[in-house]
């Protein structure tokens, strides 16, 4: 927010107009002829592509008599990702390309490490002899070499497309967290397999603007 007068501006509320979340936020100074930035924080109980058309800026500032306000036009897009929930693990319900049937076999070979079970992670991956021997339950992580590859296609999970939604942004969550190469299907988008923030970024944005199919 920037100020172009020479007394600068207290006690302001924005309030971002347009959306289906509610975003306002307080901005308690801005000096005179300079710019502020602003950080802030919302909750919304969606996800998808949504819009700000309006934001308006208010105060009742200095004697809380009067209320004052100016409306600034935008056109502003942004993007809510579908939060990570479901209870498919991904190194059993995808598939693996070329691979196909291939990942759960390979993973005995490739032990990396424990991490603590997680609901939805396989039994078949649980470390029963740990547990026997007093340990809390642990998942045993395999390392995959750069030639596994797993298809992440939301066609083929059962369910509405919020469930759906979830269970991939799931996967792929999870793919990162294993380092596994992954590709994403999503009826008529589709992009190849890869991993890190880049790509990840990229999947979960297609995801977001997904509409499915009611």
């Amino acid at each position: 927010i920037k100020s172009h007068n020479g007394e600068g501006h207290s006690q302001l509320q924005v309030e971002c107009k347009g959306s289906d979340d509610t975003i306002k936020f307080p901005v308690r100074t801005i000096y005179k002829r300079s710019l502020h930035p602003e950080y802030f924080e919302f909750s919304t109980a969606s996800w998808g592509e949504k819009k700000i058309n309006k934001i308006q800026v208010s105060t009742r500032y200095p004697f809380g008599f009067f209320y004052v306000w100016r409306n600034f036009p935008v056109e502003v897009s942004y993007l809510i990702f579908p939060k990570p929930l479901g209870d498919q693990d991904v190194t059993n319900q995808v598939d693996t390309g070329e691979n196909q049937g291939d990942l759960n076999n390979a993973q005995g070979d490739d032990f990396s490490e424990h991490r603590k079970y997680q609901p939805g992670d396989s039994h078949r991956h649980i470390d029963w002899k740990a547990f026997a021997r007093g340990r809390p339950l642990l998942t045993k992580r395999f390392a995959l070499g750069e030639d596994k590859k797993v298809v992440l296609d939301i066609n083929k999970i059962h369910g509405d497309d919020d469930t759906r939604a979830h269970q991939v942004s799931r996967w792929i969550h999870d793919c990162e967290k294993e380092r596994i190469n992954y590709g994403l299907i999503l009826d008529n988008f589709s992009v190849s397999a890869s991993h890190g923030d880049a790509h990840r970024n990229i999947c979960l944005k297609a995801l977001s603007q997904w509409k499915g199919t009611g």
